[in-house]
C-alpha cells in the first residue's frame, strides 16, 4: 500500500465480493479499499453470524473496546461505493458460507453486465 493514493495501473483490483468477513474495517479503511478497487466492493454480510458475534465480544472485551463490529455482520454505511447485502436469509452460521457462495454472487449479481 502507497500512503499517497498513488498505485501502479497493475495493482487495481477488478471487482471484490466479500462474504462473512472478520476484519473490523473502519470508514476510513473502506474508503481506501475503494481506491484501489476498480469494479465492485460488495459486502455481504449475515446478521445471524453467531460465530462472528461471539468472536467480537470476546476480541471486544479482552483486547480492545474501539472495535467496531466485523463487516461480516453488518451494513458498510456512509462510503460511497461500496454495496452492501444481506444474506442473512442464506446464511444462518458462518459455516454455510462455503456451501453458499454460488447463491450469494447470484443475489448480488456477480458477472452480470452493468449500466
Amino acid at each position: 500500500h502507497q500512503p499517497s493514493g498513488k498505485r501502479e495501473p497493475a495493482s487495481v483490483v477488478e471487482d471484490v465480493v466479500l462474504m462473512g468477513c472478520p476484519a473490523s474495517i473502519s470508514s476510513e479503511r473502506w474508503i481506501e479499499l475503494r481506491s484501489i478497487v476498480g469494479g465492485r466492493l460488495v459486502n455481504c454480510y449475515s446478521r445471524s453470524d453467531l460465530m462472528l458475534s461471539i468472536l467480537f465480544r470476546v476480541l471486544k472485551n479482552g483486547i480492545t473496546k474501539m472495535l467496531s463490529p466485523p463487516a461480516g455482520i453488518r451494513e458498510v454505511v456512509g462510503v460511497s461505493g461500496v454495496e452492501s447485502y444481506d444474506v442473512t436469509e442464506i446464511v444462518s452460521n458462518h459455516g454455510e458460507y462455503i456451501v453458499s457462495v454460488k447463491e450469494i454472487l447470484d443475489v448480488v449479481g456477480y458477472g452480470e453486465p452493468t449500466v
